[in-house]
């Protein structure tokens, strides 16, 4: 019997995840339970456990929590995770768990910039084969399989978790269709599952297939490769067909990568070793992934030959990851990034360290937030704070490619706004949208404010580009970028790439940046001088090494040498009487939205910005956009006589 703890005896520490369904936490367990609550529990005392509390809107959620519960108990195994408790009284319906000091294995795979020994890929995938095996021999089927619900122990040993999905195979039709959490790269559900790890025979159907023990098979054969080759399935395999994009683009989107996967049998890139046992392991992640589901192995069969040929690594006492360095260079790294990272906030990719001292800036207050450190600087905290407001669609692409990030932040009368439009993959744009004001609070100059708030934004980016570049989330991404800071009667406007700001003033539109591309004269020269080429692709456009539109623009690591640059323009205006908001926007909504047009959006709407803002973004949609668009607006009030300098 699973004992009940009440949710006193919690204190929350750290919020893990949220989706629809449900809320993962860290807590500690912080006062002394009952003497009959199980010694599991006793023992954790003071130590960090993880909760997860199903969200309530209906009677069917409480039965969903239950039968997660009851598959708990009735699954127990060393390899499937524990349940320690249960908090069950109204509002709150959660399981507690142990928490697992590795954390999910997707993130060591791809997140933490480390390469898993031999010996723990062998002994991370013995476990969950032999959980996988255990739910098979008690009539149960995950379901869900996948890197994202394996959970890794401090000793290197793998749980799986997350019955959320699973169900007695007695109880399996083919009318059941479950929504899943969207996790991972592609993420459209229909049927339960998450995308790159389902099989195809459930991909096919309208309704939702019958699922069986080969398809929880075919997941694990998804896994396998994974841990093999450390690569995010399908991220690096590409289609036959260009797209034309602010860059050639040829990576699978949802529907592109069901449609390979089911009528192509695309499948991940395989591990490149030959030597065993990984060519064994190989020969085997093939049978299992086997398009035919009566040609793939049982669970069992799996388990027997995964011990079979890495029987020397299953021993106890091994090391997880390959070594880097020496001790003496680990210390040496780390005190190089401590400043760094004491100073710009947590987040999933952690920034290399910057050149100069740069957490001296934040020494004495790095839990301040950025925007409260800058509007110190520039002495403008007691003033009355602007209307503003952002909205986003992805659009025509789908919310699989949707790859702008945007910043909006206030504190008292200094607002920052920043768009940044991302391509071949989001991980740029969102590494800047989480870094652009910790890096410059961290390198304002001390100079007068509005001299110090455009040496700031000049110096960021290209600091930003550095930065994500050296980072452990860097990879083939780019984006654009647009910032905007707004203190008193000046904005200061700062611009790489193709985004647009302009200025509503009287009865025009006033451009504040260009546009840059290789169309544009100046760039395209600037690049050839530079040795850089420009050329035409078949959709007319100029594209620089015939490859890319924009000239300037943040990440794009293989793209550098063809003369790409991250500095940008940077321009101070003056607002006047005559000024009434200023619209920052990613090209999606320029494209397809003339001078004229936005003039008359604005013009004809409430004067909110969200108002005016969700106009903008709806025209362009019904122009036809088939881009991702973002699009923020900046109501300006009480501001003195107008000037451009």
């Amino acid at each position: 019997m699973v004992a009940t703890i009440t949710l006193a005896s919690l204190t929350r520490t750290q919020s893990l995840h949220t989706s629809p369904s449900s809320e993962v936490y860290a807590a500690g367990m912080k006062s002394a339970l009952p003497a009959e609550t199980p010694g599991e529990l006793n023992n954790l005392v003071d130590t960090s456990v993880v909760v997860k509390r199903t969200k309530i809107t209906c009677s069917a959620d409480i039965a969903r929590f239950e039968r997660e519960r009851d598959l708990l108990e009735r699954c127990a195994h060393p390899r499937i995770a524990t349940l320690l408790g249960i908090i069950s009284s109204a509002p709150t319906y959660a399981l507690v768990m142990p928490h697992y000091a590795r954390g999910a294995l997707f993130g060591i795979l791809h997140a933490s910039g480390e390469v898993l020994t031999a010996q723990a890929k062998a002994i991370v995938l013995s476990d969950v084969s032999e959980a996988v095996c255990h739910l098979h021999s008690i009539g149960v089927l995950h379901r869900d399989i996948k890197t994202d619900n394996i959970l890794v122990q401090a000793d290197g040993r793998a749980v799986l978790t997350d019955l959320n999905a699973s169900e007695l195979e007695s109880n399996i039709t083919s009318d059941i269709v479950v929504q899943a959490r969207p996790t991972g790269g592609f993420f459209k559900q229909f049927v339960v599952g998450t995308l790159p790890y389902m099989a195809p025979e459930l991909l096919r159907s309208v309704r939702g297939a019958a699922y069986t023990r080969a398809c929880d098979v075919y997941s694990f054969a998804i896994v396998m490769n994974e841990v093999a080759t450390q690569r995010v399935p399908y991220a690096d395999s590409l289609t036959d067909q260009v797209q034309l994009h602010t860059i050639l683009e040829a990576r699978y989107n949802h529907d592109s990568l069901t449609a390979g996967i089911t009528a192509k049998g695309l499948r991940p890139i395989r591990s490149e070793a030959a030597a065993a046992p990984w060519d064994a392991l190989c020969a085997l992640t093939e049978r299992c992934w086997h398009d035919t589901p009566a040609q793939r192995p049982a669970a069992a069969e799996v388990l027997t030959a995964l011990k079979h040929m890495f029987e020397p690594m299953l021993t106890a006492g091994f090391d997880f990851f390959e070594p880097r360095c020496t001790a003496a260079e680990m210390e040496q790294t780390e005190n190089t990034y401590a400043a760094e990272i004491s100073a710009v906030s947590s987040n999933e990719c952690t920034p290399a360290a910057d050149a100069g001292g740069a957490g001296e800036a934040l020494a004495n207050g790095s839990s301040v937030a950025p925007i409260v450190i800058l509007a110190k600087k520039l002495q403008v905290v007691g003033e009355p704070t602007r209307r503003a407001a952002v909205e986003s669609t992805a659009g025509r692409r789908g919310l699989d490619r949707m790859e702008d990030r945007s910043v909006l932040q206030s504190h008292g009368g200094l607002t920052a706004i920043a768009v940044f439009d991302g391509h071949n993959g989001d991980a740029a744009a969102e590494f800047c949208s989480k870094q652009l004001l910790p890096m410059v609070a961290l390198h304002w100059p001390e100079e007068e404010a509005v001299a110090a708030a455009c040496d700031a934004l000049k110096h960021a980016f290209p600091r930003l580009n550095d930065s994500f570049l050296a980072s452990n989330c860097a990879d083939e991404s780019g984006c654009t970028a647009l910032a905007a800071l707004s203190f008193a009667d000046q904005l200061v406007v700062a611009n790489a790439g193709d985004c647009q700001c302009k200025l509503w003033r009287g009865d025009s539109l006033v451009n504040l940046t260009t546009e840059h591309i290789a169309e544009n004269t100046a760039e395209r020269e600037r690049v050839i001088a530079g040795g850089g080429s420009v050329s035409a692709t078949s959709d007319g456009k100029l594209r620089v090494g015939g490859v890319i539109q924009v000239t300037r623009c943040i990440g794009d690591r293989g793209l550098r040498r063809l003369g790409l640059t991250a500095d940008p323009e940077v321009r101070r205006i003056r607002l006047g009487a005559a000024d009434r908001a200023v619209i920052l926007a990613s090209d999606g909504l320029w494209d397809v939205m003339p001078d004229a047009r936005v003039l008359h959006c604005l013009a004809h709407t409430a004067q909110s910005p969200d108002m005016l803002a969700k106009r903008l973004l709806f025209d362009a949609m019904e122009r036809g956009t088939s881009d991702n668009v973002t699009v923020a607006v900046l109501m300006i009030d009480n501001a003195g006589d107008s000037a451009d300098k």
